[in-house]
Formats: C-alpha cells, sequence, structure tokens
C-alpha cells in the first residue's frame, strides 16, 4: 500500500515544468540587418548636417585659390633672394617647431601648382555642332524623338532608347561640367566630343561602328548637352549578349577583323571592353560593331595629344626642379605662420 507521503510525490512529478520560449537572436540580428540595409542611404547635404551639427566653423577647410596666390607671391620673393639669405631663413625655421603632418599636406599641394591650369568655361557659340532649343515636354532636349528607357547610364553620360516615325534610336546625352572624372575643363570636354563625333561618323561610314544620324547642342537648366543620335544595337552590348547566347570562331573574327580596319585607319579605340561592343540582328544575322569612342583617337589626335603631353611633361619637370629649393621653405614658413 502506498503511503500519503508517496503519493505526494508522484502527484508533483506528474507536473509539467514550465518551458523558457528560446529566444531567437538570430533572426533579430536579421532583421536589424534588413532594417540597416533598406534604410534609404543619407543625401551629401543630410551628412554634411550630422557631421557638422550646426557649427558655424564648418566651413570650406583649404581655400586652394588663397593658398596658390600666397604660395606664388612667397615663391616670387624667396627666388629674389641671394643663396646667404635663403640659408639664414632655413637656419631660423629649423629651430622652429614645424608639425611634420601639416607639411606633408601642404607640399604636395604646392607641387600639384606647378601642373594645375585654371578652367575656362566651354564656348558653345563657337562649337561646329548644330544648335537646338529645349521644348517644355518630360525630356526637353529630345525634341521630337519619345523616350521608350534608358538604355546605360556611365562615366561620360547616359545612353537612351527613343522612337521617331516609328523607327529606334539609340541616343547618347553628354553633360559638358566643370571638370570631368579626367579632370578636363569645359573646353577640352567639347573639343573631345567633337573628335568622338567625327570618329563614330567616320567609322559608322565604313560599318565599324554604329550609323550616326545626327549630333547636336541643347542647353537644359543651364547645363550644356551634346546629344548623338545613332542606329539602335537591338541586342545590346556583347556583356549582356554573352550571357545567354555563345560567341562562335565566326564571330569572334568578325570583331578582330573591323578592329583591324579600324587600326589600318589608324583610329585608336583607347577603351575596348565588352560593354564598347555592340550587338544587333540584320535580316536574322549577327553583327557585331564597336562603339562608344569618348576617348579614342584619330591619326590627328593622336599625334596631337602626345605632342603636348611631351611639352607638358617637360615643363613640370623642369618647374618641379626649379622650384625643388623653394618648396621646402614655403611649406615650412606656411606651417611657421599658422596657415594651416
Amino acid at each position: 500500500m502506498k503511503t500519503k507521503k508517496q503519493s505526494t510525490k508522484k502527484k508533483q512529478s506528474t507536473k509539467k515544468k514550465p518551458t523558457k520560449k528560446p529566444t531567437n537572436k538570430k533572426s533579430t540580428k536579421q532583421r536589424e540587418l534588413h532594417i540597416r540595409i533598406n534604410k534609404p542611404a543619407p543625401t551629401i547635404k543630410e551628412l554634411q548636417q550630422k557631421i557638422s551639427k550646426g557649427s558655424e566653423q564648418f566651413k570650406q577647410l583649404i581655400d586652394l585659390k588663397n593658398l596658390r596666390k600666397y604660395y606664388l607671391k612667397t615663391l616670387t620673393l624667396l627666388k629674389s633672394y641671394t643663396s646667404e639669405q635663403l640659408e639664414v631663413v632655413t637656419k631660423e625655421l629649423d629651430n622652429c617647431n614645424i608639425d611634420i603632418t601639416k607639411s606633408g599636406i601642404l607640399y604636395p599641394i604646392f607641387e600639384s601648382f606647378h601642373y594645375d591650369k585654371s578652367h575656362k568655361p566651354a564656348n558653345i557659340r563657337n562649337t561646329k555642332i548644330r544648335k537646338e532649343n529645349p521644348n517644355k515636354s518630360l525630356h526637353p532636349c529630345l525634341g521630337e524623338y519619345n523616350v521608350i528607357s534608358i538604355l546605360g547610364r556611365g562615366e561620360f553620360g547616359t545612353t537612351y532608347l527613343a522612337e521617331k516615325n516609328k523607327k529606334n534610336y539609340a541616343i547618347k546625352e553628354i553633360s559638358i561640367i566643370n571638370g570631368d572624372y579626367w579632370g578636363n575643363d569645359p573646353s577640352k570636354q567639347l573639343k573631345n566630343i567633337e573628335k568622338e563625333i567625327d570618329m563614330t561618323k567616320t567609322l559608322g561610314r565604313l560599318g565599324i561602328g554604329p550609323t550616326l544620324y545626327d549630333s547636336y547642342t541643347c542647353k537644359e537648366t543651364k547645363t550644356n548637352k551634346i546629344y548623338l543620335v545613332m542606329e539602335h544595337m537591338t541586342e545590346g552590348t556583347l556583356f549582356d549578349w554573352f550571357t545567354t547566347n555563345k560567341l562562335t570562331k565566326a564571330h569572334k573574327q568578325q570583331i578582330q577583323d573591323k578592329l583591324k580596319r579600324m587600326h589600318t585607319k589608324k583610329y585608336i579605340h583607347n577603351d575596348l571592353h565588352l560593354q564598347n561592343i555592340f550587338v544587333t540582328k540584320k535580316k536574322g544575322k549577327i553583327e557585331f560593331y564597336l562603339g562608344d569612342f569618348g576617348i579614342g583617337y584619330t591619326p590627328k589626335t593622336l599625334y596631337d595629344t602626345l605632342f603636348i603631353n611631351d611639352i607638358n611633361q617637360l615643363n613640370y619637370h623642369l618647374n618641379l626642379k626649379t622650384n625643388e629649393t623653394y618648396n621646402p621653405i614655403i611649406t615650412n614658413l606656411f606651417v611657421a605662420w599658422g596657415l594651416v
């Protein structure tokens, strides 16, 4: 017979212990990561406000215009000194407590002044490219063309797929800005675009690149833009086409033949990769074309560029060698004067 004590123990053992709900730390972290990833990126203005926090001291940190001005003044003055006078200045600077971090920032800036050129605004009036006036449509500078989609964006512009009179075109839009990716001023950019137009027209006529139908300038919201109206490549770039198609020996030979013909005419592409080779279908046959000659060279521009580079390099190194005596002194003077 079970005792009272035994029956109590049995009753207690039958009771279920409350289980703790597992905390899903992984899912919480995943949710937090998802929020961070999907959070919209801050604008440049928002970043500035977060860093400055309304501080009035958050202004231009380095005024290159003034820095260049006083550098040239100091350089001119030091060049008028004798070697003995320069030695006195140098010895005095040796006794100063010069912050090498500050001098390390200044010195390469002073070196760059010997190669720096002032930017001049592009004179669109003197260009041989035809001018068009903007209208009040969604794309003011595309005139009678109806934009279907954006074919691509790059360092130098945007290309649209557009339609006019039931025919499709690829229209490349290039904005002229104050200092492009390569550091070219607007006038230089305009010359490069004129060269691209001439190159595209010539190579299109030879069947090496897409046909260029038209080109014109148009000013939209104070920005000068150049437009190239070209033959639409129905299959896109070789980069995209490659993902679902096979490049045969015949295809590769066709590309190489066009490249060889271009070189025979003394033209250099200078940026040839799969996204600058275009594919189109004509009468059921696949055709390949070279395109985007923005940084290419014609026979004349290749010679002119190399000629100018020789002169610029010579002048740069002459100036650098002439002023290497003065730059360390000017650097330390500016630090000693508390200008940095």
